[in-house]
């Protein structure tokens, strides 16, 4: 009897422990909210505009910022306060015209883009501008992702984001540009840059889809990362050139050519120097350049100065020179003296002296983004850097050269080095987060590189190796002598 007593006590004990194993498990509730996201600012213009909203008008015009600032440089605009000459506007136009028909502009378009962006920031006026809305998804307090209610239009400058109430989380957006003006400078895209998230930091959330300006042959632009083309012969870098092959010159103009192969630690470039992209001014003529680059570029024990011609190609084959031009121009600065024209570069031969903006869809935040590759093997990035390995911050870099004098045309009387004034060192580079040395194409001088910080592998005059028939680089001048660790020395006095 007590074992049939003991057997029931333990059936109905089994029971409750199966009945307690089958019970469902309650999971706490997750919550997911919708937080306002706030864009302040947003409208800044580039100080060589005068306040006008370059980057939208170029846009819907079709053509680049660097482009319709070439044109406007022709212009003669109107004194502060005044109004404008008849007889000097329809000269304006013309000369506007001049450059940007060839783009395919039209009277009547530019009389439809000019008069939509007038405005008169005297009486308190701005262009046509929309602010954009969106929210952040936030569950169980972290943002994963974002919701883009309104694009906005009109931003000429990237907004700075506010999420409310989710502190210790930072967020960065992607203002693009199109033909529309209701969709030119609008926000498309939001991406997290710094705080605990449940995506990427470096992940861009896209919730619409506008048109990006259009760029000649623009090269595929990767999301931000720290990495760097590999340098081993078997990852050669071609994917950071462009493809050229699909643009079409004018009747009668010589196509661009261009080959990248690597062998035994060599990058070996082969290029006709002409650009893929139309230009303004004298039709560029073709080169014949070899260059040949080490894929294992080091830093030597010291810097090497630069000379007259070649001293870098950029990734759609054009040779990039110095930030100075010849003895003729007293090694006066390309940039500031306006000699440039289409997409920072001039002829003959074309060759760019500042980084060619036109090449790219955009650089902003673009840490990837490779410009080009100097003589000593280094590339030249975008100037946007990782300010950690995981990348979850982005800053645009700053050169170190600062204004000295304003009396010589001498770009190494004008600048000078100053260690500490910015991020980079004399030669416009820096070793990033990951340990590797990049050259960074600065907004301002040198805007490439002032030096070599390794050792150039082209031989020839300046660096930049034999042109053909044997001429020497910049109008046939032979480059300027330099010294150990130092500069060019002054040009001859001006009479």
């Amino acid at each position: 009897m007590k074992t049939l007593s003991r057997l029931i006590q333990f059936s109905v004990l089994f029971s409750l422990l199966l009945a307690a194993c089958a019970a469902p498990v309650t999971a706490s509730a997750s919550t997911t909210t919708n937080v306002t996201v706030t864009f302040s600012g947003g409208y800044e213009t580039d100080p060589r505009d005068g306040g006008r909203p370059v980057v939208l008008i170029a846009s819907v015009l079709g053509v680049t910022p660097t482009v319709f600032r070439q044109a406007f440089s022709l212009v003669k605009p109107a004194a502060a306060g005044q109004e404008p000459d008849p007889v000097q506007v329809t000269l304006n136009k013309a000369a506007l015209l001049s450059v940007l028909s060839s783009y395919g502009v039209t009277n009547e378009s530019l009389d439809t883009v000019s008069n939509y962006y007038r405005y008169n920031g005297s009486a308190g006026e701005t262009w046509p501008r929309k602010s954009a809305a969106a929210t952040a998804i936030v569950t169980n307090g972290v943002v994963t992702g974002f919701n883009i209610t309104d694009a906005g239009a009109g931003y000429t400058s990237t907004p700075t984001v506010t999420i409310s109430g989710v502190g210790g989380v930072t967020a960065a957006a992607t203002v693009s540009y199109s033909k529309n003006f209701n969709t030119n400078g609008s926000i498309t895209a939001l991406s997290l840059t710094t705080g605990n998230s449940g995506m990427p930091a470096a992940q861009a959330v896209n919730t619409q889809d506008v048109n990006a300006q259009s760029a000649p042959q623009a090269a595929t632009v990767m999301p931000p990362t720290a990495a760097q083309p590999s340098s081993s012969s078997a990852n050669c870098p071609t994917n950071n050139f462009i493809d050229i092959s699909t643009y079409k010159p004018k009747a009668g103009a010589t196509a661009p050519s261009l080959k990248v192969t690597c062998a035994n630690g060599v990058m070996l470039i082969e290029t006709n120097g002409i650009p893929n992209f139309d230009v303004v001014g004298p039709t560029p003529t073709a080169q014949n350049y070899r260059w040949s680059l080490t894929l294992n570029p080091q830093k030597a024990n010291r810097t090497t100065d630069l000379s007259l011609g070649p001293v870098a190609v950029a990734v759609n084959g054009v040779p990039i020179y110095g930030p100075f031009e010849s003895p003729q121009d007293s090694y006066g600065d390309p940039v500031l003296e306006g000699l440039l024209r289409t997409c920072n570069g001039h002829a003959i031969p074309f060759h760019f002296h500042a980084r060619p903006d036109c090449l790219f869809k955009t650089v902003v935040n673009q840490t990837s983004l490779v410009i080009g590759y100097a003589f000593d093997g280094f590339p030249i990035m975008a100037p946007y850097a990782c300010v950690d390995v995981a990348c979850t911050q982005i800053k645009k870099v700053k050169s170190s050269w600062q204004v000295i004098s304003s009396n010589s045309r001498n770009v190494w009387e004008h600048y000078q080095y100053v260690a500490g004034s910015g991020d980079l060192d004399k030669c416009n580079g820096m070793t990033g987060v990951d340990g590797k040395y990049r050259y960074y194409s600065t907004d301002a001088f040198p805007y490439t590189i002032a030096c070599y910080s390794g050792t150039s592998t082209v031989s020839g005059p300046g660096s930049g190796g034999q042109q053909p028939g044997g001429q020497q680089p910049a109008g046939g001048q032979q480059p300027p002598p330099t010294r150990p660790g130092g500069n060019p020395p002054p040009p001859p006095a001006r009479p």
